[in-house]
């Protein structure tokens, strides 16, 4: 069997975020609340990264109320396939 991958998606219905938002989330200390620290996403990432995975988080559609998708991907090794 070959490698197989987990892929955890989950949906908001809030209003999404600006592109602007979009590329400085998981890059520095970001957050929409006014008393965040801006610090989970780039916990959340940092955790995901160490086990080999991935973070991204899209707009589920255009316009207002559209929500953001997080993707996280985690791959998953075969024993029996990488020997």
């Amino acid at each position: 069997q070959r490698d197989s991958e987990l892929v955890i998606r989950i949906d908001d219905s809030g209003v999404g975020l600006s592109a602007e938002h979009l590329e400085l989330a998981g890059k520095v200390p970001f957050s929409t609340k006014h008393a965040g620290m801006g610090i989970g996403l780039l916990l959340s990432q940092a955790n995901i990264n160490r086990v080999g995975g991935s973070l991204r988080l899209t707009n589920r559609a255009q316009g207002a109320d559209s929500g953001v998708r997080t993707e996280i991907v985690i791959h998953i090794s075969n024993p029996e396939h990488s020997s």
